[in-house]
């Protein structure tokens, strides 16, 4: 009868050699690159949310003037955040921003056109 140490088999050991790590001999990121890449993450935004319950399966869009993203001819359609809640934002540097939102982009809202500032965020329910 075999005992537990003739039954285990040996296994040749080898060796293996240590490398340096892989980041060591890549270039320290310059302070003016880690500066712009933190200005990147934390722009400004003006930030237009809309509470308006349009029903599905319509959407909400925005147009205006002020920006080069906007315009009175054709709407840009804002993002459903909730089921009453639409957004549109912007980082696009601009000075005043005049707006209405539209149903399915053909029904406006009633009313003045709203206003805002760059940097800026504003929460209102238009009324149809």
């Amino acid at each position: 009868m075999a005992t537990k140490k003739q039954a285990q088999k040996s296994v040749p050991t080898t060796t293996t050699k240590k490398c340096a790590p892989a980041c060591s001999s890549l270039p320290k990121k310059s302070p003016v690159v880690e500066a712009i890449a933190k200005t990147k993450e934390n722009k400004t935004k003006t930030k237009i949310i809309a509470r308006f319950d349009c029903g599905f399966p319509n959407s909400l869009f925005i147009r205006g003037e002020g920006i080069a993203t906007l315009s009175w001819d054709k709407g840009a359609q804002m993002k459903n955040i909730s089921p009453n809640e639409w957004l549109w934002e912007s980082d696009r540097p601009c000075s005043t921003i005049q707006f209405k939102v539209l149903i399915n982009d053909n029904c406006f809202e009633e009313g003045e056109n709203h206003s805002i500032a760059f940097g800026q965020s504003v929460e209102f329910s238009p009324k149809f």
